[in-house]
C-alpha cells in the first residue's frame, strides 16, 4: 500500500511540472539539411544543434527550425557549383514563408573573394535574395565599403548598399 501512495504522490508532482519557453518537437546535433527546388540543390546547411518546432507552437502556426553553433550555409548555382557561403552563430528558418534569419557574426563569401560582415541577414528562399537591415561591411581585394543595409542575390554578386561609405575606385573609360 505504501508503494501505491508513493507513486500517486509522484504522479501528482509530475503533472504539476510546467515548461518555461518553447519546447522543441525534435532536437538534432551535428545536423545537415539540403534544400532543393525541382530536384536541383539550392542550398545546404550544417550546424551543431537544430531544434524543430511544430506548427502548433506559440509562433502563430508557422513551423520553424532554430540552428545554433557554427551554422554554415552553402548556396549552389544552376550548374551545382557552390556560388557563395554564409556562416553565423545562429539561424532561424520559418517554413511557411521560406525565410531564414542568420544572427551573430554573420559572414558571407562569394566566388570573387569578397566578404560581407554583418550581425543579421535574411535569406529568402523564394526570391533567392539575401537582405540585411543593419550595418554592413564589404571587404574587396582593394577596398572596404560600409553601408546601413544591403540587398543582394544569394550568390552575393549583384548587391546594392544603402548609404555606402569608404574609398571607391573609379575607372574612366
Amino acid at each position: 500500500m505504501l508503494f501505491l501512495v508513493s507513486c500517486e504522490s509522484d504522479l501528482k508532482a509530475l503533472q504539476q511540472i510546467t515548461f518555461q519557453g518553447e519546447v522543441p518537437q525534435t532536437l538534432y546535433t551535428d545536423f545537415e539539411i539540403t534544400y532543393s527546388d525541382s530536384g536541383r540543390t539550392v542550398a545546404k546547411v550544417k550546424g551543431d544543434t537544430l531544434k524543430q518546432f511544430s506548427e502548433n507552437d506559440r509562433d502563430g502556426g508557422n513551423a520553424k527550425e532554430v540552428m545554433h553553433g557554427n551554422v554554415h550555409l552553402w548556396f549552389y548555382d544552376n550548374s551545382g557549383k557552390v556560388s557563395s557561403e554564409l556562416t553565423s552563430n545562429k539561424a532561424t528558418r520559418t517554413s511557411n514563408d521560406g525565410l531564414m534569419v542568420a544572427e551573430g557574426d554573420v559572414v558571407v563569401f562569394n566566388e570573387r573573394g569578397e566578404r560581407l560582415n554583418t550581425e543579421e541577414l535574411i535569406w529568402d528562399e523564394k526570391t533567392e535574395q539575401i537582405r540585411s537591415f543593419v550595418p554592413v561591411k564589404i571587404t574587396k581585394k582593394d577596398q572596404i565599403l560600409y553601408g546601413d543595409s544591403l540587398i543582394s542575390d544569394q550568390e552575393f554578386l549583384n548587391y546594392e548598399i544603402v548609404n555606402p561609405r569608404g574609398e571607391f575606385i573609379y575607372e574612366e573609360d
